[in-house]
């Protein structure tokens, strides 16, 4: 073997030797620095599991027939014992629709910690509302886009119903808005544990079921029946009313750690 050759083996083997300890390294069983969060919404009506195309009655004694729920939620957090909040890591809008399990569906992953409530928003900060074309959830090929000037829909419901006075006995409830003073976006805190606090480690993933009872869409601060609003599809003072309500709508209902 010539000289050169050996030298080039040499240079070979000691490179190899030395990425050895950093490759078992990566490929060893050591715990990832996060811990994932996965949030499960379910949501319902009447006291039932909400399914397209069946007729419920509302809290008003309305009978209706829902055929499109979506909502955006964005920057989610836990909150910490101290009161400040912590970020997941990922994507800061998803759009959760019932038209199966999978869009309504979150996970993501959040720092280790020591957590009392989560926190996410319902709708899309003003910032975003004029950030120009966006991609991902925000992309306004979703669906939920009204125009440059008037924004993102936060939430949409859509259905028919006996009591709505529109043709064809629609109703449809495009929620947004996000000028003062009518800004529709709503801050969402839920309490993660009866017991107080949640323990976060890395490496576990957090659970959560959450109940999304849209009876209350029509109950809370601004009670209202389909026969008074069977439509609202622009942002102003309705389309904040009935997003004020919004808070009722979610309740943790389930939490468990896997390992």
């Amino acid at each position: 073997m010539k000289t050169e050759n050996k030298y080039s083996v040499l240079i070979l083997l000691s490179w190899i030797i030395g990425i050895l300890p950093s490759c078992q390294k990566q490929l060893g069983n050591e715990s990832p620095a996060n811990a994932v969060l996965e949030i499960r919404f379910h949501p319902q009506l009447d006291g039932f599991p909400l399914e397209y195309g069946t007729t419920y009655q509302l809290p008003t004694g309305e009978a209706f027939e829902p055929r499109v729920f979506k909502f955006y939620a964005g920057k989610i957090s836990l909150q910490q014992r101290n009161g400040s909040l912590t970020s997941t890591t990922k994507d800061p809008y998803y759009l959760l629709g019932a038209a199966s399990e999978d869009e309504l569906t979150i996970r993501t992953t959040i720092p280790p910690g020591t957590y009392s409530n989560l926190e996410f928003l319902l709708g899309v900060d003003s910032a975003r509302n004029v950030s120009g074309v966006q991609s991902g959830a925000l992309d306004p090929l979703k669906g939920m886009f009204w125009t440059w000037n008037s924004g993102y829909i936060f939430a949409k419901l859509e259905g028919i119903s006996p009591s709505s006075s529109v043709q064809g006995n629609k109703v449809e409830y495009h929620v947004g808005g996000f000028r003062v003073p009518f800004n529709a976006a709503q801050a969402i805190r839920l309490p993660l544990a009866v017991s107080g606090e949640l323990e976060l480690k890395a490496g576990q993933t957090c659970i959560l079921d959450i109940a999304v009872t849209l009876d209350n869409w029509f109950t809370g601060p601004y009670p209202f029946s389909i026969s008074d609003h069977p439509v609202c599809m622009t942002p102003g003072e309705l389309a904040w009313n009935i997003s004020r309500n919004f808070s009722g709508l979610f309740s943790v209902t389930n939490l468990s750690i896997e390992e």
